[in-house]
């Protein structure tokens, strides 16, 4: 997610460390503009908005290949324009990079994110969640800060997560950033692992019927905590 951490860096062109010459889908994916939430979802008292999100590219693609399964990257954003977002994620080619031998490969394919529908069978009867055309909007009860989300949603969806799934084909997902002033210069990078690819089909209902329902449970035990 961007309300915190890496998403409050400036950051500089990604280095091409090595080419990978693997098979895969030609071409990027165009980021297509998405539009604005619509002004009516203004957060009552001014509290804290969170927005999940499904995002694809061409690298998806070729890893839903290799798993045999859909993967999409599962994304958290406090920018209510999921298109800015994306174009931090391709700026920052999220999860191009591998480790080979003793180095690391960007392969082609992530440079480019287009946001995805969520299929859903039905709205949430919780008033603070609102199933959007691109993304699924939450309002923060009070206490849940956005990190404290983020980190719950993540553990919900361990067992769809690919970084823990690791096999001799599905290699772990890498991205390196190049942090603040030392970008312009090409100053030394920094090599984190990529943790938002997850098995998920936008377009199957149960997919996301299931990613509202995990929703709604963080809510849900959140507010009976401070009961």
């Amino acid at each position: 997610m961007n309300c915190f951490g890496i998403g409050s860096f400036k950051h500089g062109a990604l280095p091409e460390y090595a080419t990978a010459q693997r098979p895969g889908l030609p071409g990027v994916l165009p980021v297509q503009p998405l539009g604005s939430p619509p002004a009516s979802l203004a957060i009552p008292g001014g509290g804290e908005r969170i927005y999940v999100y499904i995002a694809g590219s061409s690298g998806c693609l070729r890893l839903s290949k290799l798993n045999n399964h859909k993967v999409y990257k599962i994304g958290t954003t406090c920018n209510p324009s999921i298109e800015k977002r994306l174009a931090e994620t391709a700026g920052d080619k999220y999860g191009a990079a591998v480790r080979q031998g003793s180095g690391i490969v960007v392969e082609p394919g992530f440079d480019a994110w287009i946001a995805l529908a969520i299929a859903t069978s039905r709205n949430s009867a919780d008033p603070g969640i609102k199933v959007l055309p691109r993304s699924i909007a939450i309002d923060l009860p009070p206490g849940l800060t956005a990190r404290s989300f983020d980190n719950a949603l993540r553990k919900a969806l361990e067992s769809r997560a690919l970084h823990l799934r690791q096999t001799a084909i599905i290699s772990k997902r890498l991205t390196i950033y190049l942090i603040g002033e030392n970008a312009a210069m090409g100053g030394a990078p920094r090599v984190s692992e990529a943790q938002e690819f997850y098995e998920f089909s936008p377009r199957d209902a149960s997919d996301g019927d299931m990613l509202l329902a995990a929703i709604e449970d963080i809510l849900r035990r959140h507010r009976q905590q401070k009961k």
